[in-house]
């Protein structure tokens, strides 16, 4: 083969450093660029600590007595109020998984005094004591947290105008990491009202 015109080697010197540019241009672009597998969509991982925090946050409703005016929140999601009695004293709740129950209720003191109600409180219907694991009496109110026969047991009851207004939730010793917070929350807003703030509907 002759040698090939002036002109046409400096054209074909000049193609092949373009395509060697453009070549290697393309080979760094695409290294450059986020590889995906094809038919796999990326995915944003929550943060731990946020869904923790999203997840122990309880929409509450309010549970309000007109006979012994008194309120208690509760989450609705766990617990499921099973009505009044006919006498109005107070209201029954039981877990959707069926492990734990709370009652609250309102009773005329007559002259018992706190530590006379928590004494008789820490007796089971069957009159087995609870034990005792902590108690606190104030000037208006107390509490304790106890257990029996594999069963925890925390209460709150106030004391106001002779009456005693009483919110008790029992629930399996065994599941109190996720029975013992809600208790305390419950516990927390148990509260007076104004007795002529509600009305029976």
């Amino acid at each position: 083969m002759g040698n090939l015109p002036a002109p046409m080697s400096k054209r074909l010197a000049l193609g092949i450093v373009g395509f060697c540019v453009v070549a290697i241009a393309a080979i760094v672009g695409y290294r450059a660029l986020p590889h995906y597998q094809a038919g796999t969509p990326t995915q944003v991982s929550a943060s731990p600590s946020y869904s923790r925090a999203y997840s122990a946050k309880q929409r509450t409703s309010t549970y309000v007595n007109a006979r012994f005016a008194y309120s208690v929140c509760y989450p609705p999601n766990v617990f499921v109020p099973q009505g009044e009695p006919t006498n109005g004293d107070g209201q029954k709740f039981i877990s959707v998984d069926g492990q734990a129950t709370a009652y609250v209720y309102g009773s005329n003191g007559l002259g018992t005094t706190l530590e006379q109600e928590l004494t008789q409180d820490a007796q089971t219907s069957e009159g087995a004591p609870i034990t005792l694991t902590s108690k606190t009496i104030g000037a208006r109110e107390f509490t304790f947290t106890g257990s029996l026969n594999g069963q925890t047991f925390v209460e709150r009851t106030l004391l106001q105008s002779q009456q005693f207004k009483t919110l008790n939730v029992q629930y399996p010793t065994t599941a109190s990491r996720t029975y013992g917070p809600i208790a305390q929350q419950m516990m927390t807003c148990l509260a007076n009202t104004s007795p002529t703030e509600y009305s029976n509907p």
